[in-house]
């Protein structure tokens, strides 16, 4: 999917000048100096378990095999996307609003956002605001029982296929990040020995180990992002019978009772697509398709779905049932969120105007995945103001 070997000649040369002033000189430059660890990869497994708290050594294998695998430890990684064209920098190819937001979070608490430290922080700083899901799964406490990873390699390698659908977005399909973190498996809970038997031997010869006051970074303001065009309705539909019958799919096929649910995801597709199955969209640099903006390997699954069961992947019924297929294999929590069937009571959305709005920010984010942040506050105003009335309607109300 990505073209790694089109990677930024500047940032090559730079990185080579600079080596070669350092040998000069007579002296090395640390690359990750605030971050401990004599490699990248005892870097990020110390970063995960004192910074973020992960115990789960299948978790940290499987961020630590997406990172290899994407950006092979290097910050200032410039990969291609070779669905898009576009540009995916750094250790865990940000693209678009994410990383402006990575710029943006880095400068408030002055790190260098090219730096392996600042990437770190901003990866701790983005699973507890907006991938709270991925930060549950690392700590065993997932609102879905399919995503408690088992501390295995099996484990490994699931969390590795996991995140890289949940957190770095490149898609689902072909890609070697699970197999990678199931081989990195042993090579992690080599690491976690050393560093067991390091604690130790630091505590035998301290008799009072120094308190370090490590202060969380602060989160980042977000700009509100413009309200995306309106794409026009489907051909031959005028966009009022167009939400009719997404309605009634949403309440007969796909059986959601909660309404809010519904305003939710129909107010997100009315601002993102104007409920034109044929929208494009490429408002956060990524060329967007379809009700549910899909893009990379998801619109190619839509394309092989429809293809599959004879439906028309332009039309509002073969995007519709696909997007039911995508709910009922790789979004298992959304599904069960939609249906009510949560334990965690922080995903269970009331069934009022105010649900509606907090649904639809749930949808953007987990769903269709805008660059996560873009659109949510637009498309949750809808669903309070507008889309949620219309449901409680029917859509019978003109």
């Amino acid at each position: 999917m990505f073209n790694r070997k089109k990677v930024s000649v500047l940032c090559r040369t730079v990185a080579a000048v600079a080596a070669s002033i350092s040998m000069m000189l007579g002296c090395v430059v640390p690359s990750f100096a605030q971050v401990p660890g004599n490699t990248p990869d005892e870097q990020i497994y110390n970063f995960m378990k004192n910074e973020c708290g992960v115990k789960n050594d299948a978790a940290i294998a499987g961020i630590i095999a997406v990172i290899e695998q994407d950006s092979e430890f290097n910050p200032q990684m410039v990969a291609c996307d070779g669905d898009t064209g576009a540009d995916r920098i750094g250790l865990c190819l940000w693209t678009g609003n994410r990383l402006n937001n990575l710029k943006a979070f880095c400068k408030k608490n002055n790190y260098d956002w090219q730096s392996f430290e600042g990437q770190l922080r901003f990866i701790k700083y983005e699973w507890e605001t907006s991938f709270k899901n991925v930060n549950r799964a690392m700590h065993n406490t997932p609102i879905d029982q399919d995503y408690n990873f088992p501390d295995s390699e099996a484990g490994a390698q699931s969390f590795g296929d996991y995140l890289v659908c949940q957190y770095v977005l490149t898609g689902f399909a072909e890609n070697d990040e699970g197999k990678r973190a199931k081989e990195y498996y042993p090579r992690v809970k080599q690491i976690a020995q050393a560093s067991s038997a390091n604690a130790a031997t630091t505590n035998a010869s301290t008799q009072a180990p120094a308190v370090t006051n490590s202060a969380a970074p602060a989160p980042a303001a977000q700009a509100a992002p413009a309200p995306a065009a309106q794409a026009a309705s489907a051909p031959g539909q005028s966009q009022e019978s167009t939400e009719q019958h997404i309605y009634n799919f949403l309440v007969n096929n796909a059986g959601i009772k909660n309404k809010a649910a519904i305003a939710g995801i129909m107010a997100t597709m009315e601002f993102d697509t104007g409920y034109n199955p044929n929208a494009v969209n490429n408002q956060d640099g990524v060329e967007r398709y379809g009700l549910c903006s899909w893009s990379g390997d998801r619109l190619k699954g839509l394309k092989v779905y429809c293809k599959k069961n004879k439906l028309d992947y332009q039309s509002v019924d073969g995007q519709l049932n696909y997007m039911v297929y995508e709910w009922n294999t790789y979004f298992k929590n959304i599904d069960r969120v939609m249906h009510n069937n949560v334990k965690d009571q922080d995903y269970n959305f009331a069934d009022s105007a105010e649900g509606a709005d907090q649904f639809a920010t749930f949808f953007v984010l987990q769903y269709t995945k805008f660059s996560n942040v873009i659109n949510n506050e637009f498309a949750g105003d809808r669903a309070r103001n507008v889309t949620y009335q219309k449901v409680v309607n029917g859509f019978t109300a003109k």
